[in-house]
């Protein structure tokens, strides 16, 4: 994205070339060297050779030869900007569509087209007639772009910061340009004197885009049907309903640092106009931006989950993080391929293929769900284990839903090392395990908290020998009490996460760790979030 300087943030156009048509594409490269090569004029400050650059790819559109001499609207603009405000001050979202459509109060008719190149090109003359301290004129082009395509978000995001720029500098208006600006554009409102009135038209200007954006834009099949967390390193879960779905997205954006997706002009935005731009985008373009930045995926435990597009998950992932029980969040996750035209059918996610992922960059995978057989933390993990990259692991393996040897179809005890054999690898550094006993119950009775089996899970530690974390949750068994220090004790070990221990048995577990340079940690639910809490410890091996 082609940006000024940070002090001049303000002016960022923001928005991309948009894609060349084979028939056009001699004429639209031309225009997009003129705009080019005005840009560079702008940023000199040499306004008015720019300004006749930007004339001139403006009439290279073929919705307006530059030939024909096209009636053009006096150079008074007034009325077309008394028109547009008092329609984004009627209460109505939609009257500015309306008027958008109309022609002008003294009777010119604005050029309709949806050439993307014609509109860049009229936000390239907002821009320079912006820097040029033209504010009136800045924001009558700005308006010129919405009765252009009303259906596009440019004209909208050029003329909300326009506004908002001059309401922020020009307090209290007086004889300044800035000030002059207000008055004119605020020309109809009686309460223009009013800072909060103001800034409640901006409000009302930007809401109205959005509305009309949703309603009209060219792809009305795109949805976005994201309601929830999303899986992106924090939680969204507090945000309202009526915030979804650009203020997930933007914040998907900004948390990933992708100009791309982010497609907005000035980072200090207020967050309506950025949602305008997010309106306007193609959500498999947009998952298809995203998906290429992201290096960690964290689904937080959220008790409210529902069905979601999520980005496809790139090679380059470093960390795959599902930190919620329920089941349907891991189906939601690694059982719906990435466009939700295509998903699968939720009822036969247990039994049905994973996603086709490829992530031989993976260096932590966390799942608490227990859905996973050994046949699907395979075809997850095998290529970061062969590559040697696997670094942290935590699973769910309940007891009393006894996984078959292998992904068969027979049913048999649990056993890490012989099931999970494909993992043993010595990369690996960290391993939790949730939910486990093996005490063998042939009856099928109920099993007392006493009657707790940890050996398959001690003798499954050897397969790493850079281990030293380990979370140990089996449940509230009583054994666990035993469990505990005898790791501690284990040759190695180094920090151990777990939620059992309390009170006297806390306290000796502690003594013993400290003899053993041990740190025990109280961690409910699982090891901290986050696969950057992850840090290797330096092999101590001169003694």
């Amino acid at each position: 994205m082609d940006t000024l300087d940070s002090s001049s943030s303000r002016y960022r156009t923001g928005f991309h070339s948009p894609p060349v048509d084979a028939a056009d594409e001699p004429r639209d490269a031309e225009i997009q060297a003129t705009l080019a090569e005005a840009e560079a004029l702008v940023l000199g400050e040499q306004f008015r050779p720019a300004l006749r650059l930007i004339v001139k790819a403006i009439n290279m559109c073929p919705c307006e030869p530059a030939s024909e001499g096209k009636e053009r609207h006096p150079k008074d603009k007034s009325c077309h900007i008394d028109q547009c405000m008092l329609a984004v001050n009627s209460g109505d979202p939609y009257a500015l569509f309306e008027v958008a459509k109309s022609p002008c109060t003294c009777g010119y008719r604005w050029p309709s087209c949806t050439h993307q190149h014609h509109a860049a090109a009229l936000d390239a003359l907002a821009n320079c007639l912006d820097r040029d301290a033209q504010y009136v004129a800045a924001f009558a082009a700005a308006l010129a772009i919405i009765r252009l395509d009303p259906a596009s978000a440019m004209g909208y995001c050029r003329g909300a910061r326009i506004i908002r720029y001059l309401l922020k500098s020009a307090s209290p208006p007086g004889d300044s340009a800035k000030g002059r600006a207000v008055a004119i554009i605020f020309n109809q409102f009686t309460d223009a004197s009013s800072p909060l009135f103001l800034r409640a038209v901006l409000k009302r200007f930007v809401r109205g885009g959005m509305c009309i954006i949703d309603r009209h834009r060219r792809n009305p099949k795109d949805t976005y049907n994201v309601r929830g967390s999303i899986p992106i390193p924090f939680d969204t879960t507090s945000l309202p309903a009526n915030e979804f779905p650009q203020a997930v997205l933007r914040r998907m954006a900004y948390h990933l640092d992708c100009d791309d997706a982010r497609m907005d002009p000035v980072k200090e935005f207020p967050m309506e106009i950025i949602g305008l731009v997010f309106s306007h985008l193609d959500i498999t373009d947009l998952g298809l931006t995203l998906g290429p930045a992201m290096l960690c995926v964290v689904v937080p435990r959220s008790r409210l989950w529902s069905p979601r597009f999520l980005p496809p998950f790139p090679t380059s992932l470093q960390g795959l993080e599902i930190l919620s029980a329920n089941d349907n969040v891991a189906r939601s996750v690694l059982f719906t391929t990435a466009s939700p035209a295509t998903a699968i059918n939720a009822t036969a996610l247990i039994d049905g293929d994973l996603m086709d992922l490829n992530l031989p960059q993976l260096e932590v995978f966390r799942c608490l769900s227990s859905i996973l057989k050994p046949r699907h933390l395979e075809h997850i993990l095998k290529p970061s284990v062969s590559a040697g990259k696997l670094q942290a692991l935590e699973l769910r393996a309940a007891f009393n839903h006894l996984t078959p040897p292998n992904g068969g179809d027979q049913p048999g005890g649990f056993v890490p090392a012989r099931d999970l054999d494909f993992l043993t690898c010595s990369s690996l550094h960290t391993l939790g395990l949730h939910d486990f006993n093996f005490f063998e119950n042939p009856s099928g009775r109920w099993v007392a908290t006493n009657e707790f089996q940890a050996e398959p899970f001690v003798e499954w530690l050897d397969c790493f020998p850079s281990l030293h974390t380990l979370g140990v949750y089996p449940g509230d068994w009583e054994a666990v009490g035993l469990l505990i220090p005898r790791l501690i004790a284990r040759p190695g070990i180094k920090a151990i996460h777990q939620q059992y221990l309390r009170g006297l048995s806390w306290d000796e577990a502690q003594k013993l760790a400290r003899k053993h340079g041990v740190e025990l940690s109280h961690s409910p639910a699982h090891m901290p979030a986050g696969w950057r809490v992850f840090e290797d410890f330096d092999d101590d091996t001169s003694t």
